[in-house]
């Protein structure tokens, strides 16, 4: 009201299926109804809101992630970065390190009877079966933390990974995400978009979700990473996740996708 400019930082997935971000979802809307611009992370996000915004008059822009760029070109005299990089390693072991990214609101997705509200059934049971081989690190959605879903999110943690030390979800949870990426050596996730900055440091990512696959409503999320070679999507099979564990390792760290992304991370 007081012509004070509003920008939209990315902080998730914009791709033309979301029903925030996707053309088809904003051609009908009024300019007045929207951010005056979007400060994006990479050029192939820049590219699906400029299929509509700028004919509203909306400012696109490219800034990358300062965030992550933050911790990846830590300046010496960056007291945040110093000291959150102080005592923030998970595991001491040399057993490979797998990621999780855990997602809110899971139970308006899989709504069938005894869901456990944080991850599907074969992921959990890929957890608890190799818990001697790999060190598990679960890292929460803020809104678990914070929201209403925080009891019942560590209830269910406690209940089923509670007694094994080589699954964490505290620390991880709490650390910067650049300084936990930088500790793993893959990622899974049911449709997080650290797919994306895991794909920044080299960490292939599996994805879980029913709806990320050929025909699904979400068929085109993460295409661009999925097209390099970074990004894989799973069926939700124990055994299909722990061959994709193997192999995978076996790979060792990809070439990063900062440079295919067309992401501005290198002007901070």
């Amino acid at each position: 009201m007081k012509a004070i400019p509003v920008y939209d930082l990315q902080h998730g997935v914009i791709a033309d299926e979301h029903p925030w971000y996707g053309e088809k979802y904003r051609i009908n809307s009024l300019s007045r109804d929207l951010p005056d611009g979007f400060l994006c992370w990479d050029v192939q996000t820049a590219t699906v809101l400029k299929k509509w915004a700028p004919q509203k008059g909306i400012d696109v822009r490219v800034i990358g992630n300062p965030w992550f760029s933050r911790f990846l070109s830590a300046n010496g005299n960056d007291h945040l970065v110093h000291e959150a990089r102080n005592n923030t390693k998970i595991f001491s072991d040399k057993r490979p390190v797998i990621l999780v990214s855990l997602g809110w609101g899971m139970n308006n997705i899989y709504k069938y009877s005894g869901f456990n509200g944080v991850m599907v059934d074969a992921l959990e049971k890929t957890i608890l079966e190799t818990a001697d081989s790999y060190n598990w690190i679960l890292r929460l959605h803020p809104v678990q933390i914070n929201g209403p879903e925080k009891k019942l999110v560590n209830n269910y943690l406690m209940r089923t990974f509670g007694h094994l030390a080589s699954v964490e979800w505290r620390l991880c949870s709490a650390l910067p995400l650049p300084l936990v990426l930088q500790q793993v050596d893959l990622h899974i996730s049911d449709s997080s978009t650290v797919v994306v900055e895991a794909g920044w440091m080299g960490i292939h990512s599996a994805l879980l979700n029913i709806h990320i696959c050929p025909g699904g409503i979400y068929e085109n999320y993460y295409r661009h990473e999925r097209n390099l070679g970074i990004v894989s999507i799973l069926k939700q099979d124990t055994n299909i996740i722990k061959q994709w564990i193997k192999d995978t390792l076996s790979k060792g760290r990809a070439r990063s996708t900062l440079n295919e992304t067309g992401n501005a991370l290198d002007t901070f």
